[in-house]
């Protein structure tokens, strides 16, 4: 083998080209590669293209910034765990929006199951945020419950548009629905 295969700077410039044309690629394409040879540089452009707004739904839903980073965390190991179950890999953001807010809720019940026994036990509470923090909080958490409420083909371009800031064309294209005029 000669020093240029094994030259770290190399192998970073294979990386970052690698990278540079998978996020060309469409979710369908990308999850199909990770599906296909567990690519992780694949499952990475994933995450970074979806990562955003599934934080965005979990601290809506959980208000607690080490709490939301830890079901986004569980939100992309059920997408590696069950990738191969999405029908529709044209609205994986959707599908993602769905577990972000599922797995939030889920997390936000352990959490206040947690507090009742401490509570119990005698230890304080930590301090309540302020009016202004809560209405945000709240609204952002009828926001994804709605949103979680409404079916695939209304949610889809909501999430797209809305949450990640896709354009109506772009959107109207990785659903393949009609371009909007």
């Amino acid at each position: 083998m000669d020093k240029t295969s094994r030259s770290p700077i190399l192998k970073f410039i294979r990386v970052v080209r690698r990278e540079s044309w998978l996020g060309n690629l469409s979710d369908r394409d990308l999850l199909q590669r990770f599906l296909g040879t567990r690519d992780e540089t694949a499952f990475e452009a994933l995450l970074r293209r979806h990562g955003a707004m599934v934080l965005d739904v979990c601290r809506g839903v959980l208000g607690n910034e080490p709490d939301a980073e830890d079901a986004v965390q569980a939100t992309f190991l059920v997408l590696a765990r069950k990738a191969h179950s999405i029908r529709k890999a044209t609205s994986l953001a959707s599908w993602l929006h769905g577990v972000a807010y599922r797995t939030a809720l889920k997390a936000r019940a352990n959490r206040a199951r947690c507090h009742k026994h401490e509570d119990r036990a005698g230890r304080e509470r930590p301090a309540l945020a302020t009016p202004d923090d809560v209405t945000w909080r709240e609204f952002r958490q009828v926001l994804h419950e709605e949103l979680s409420a409404l079916p695939e083909r209304y949610r889809a371009p909501l999430v797209l548009c809305y949450l990640e800031g896709r354009a109506l064309d772009e959107a109207a294209g990785q659903l393949r629905l009609p371009k909007v005029r």
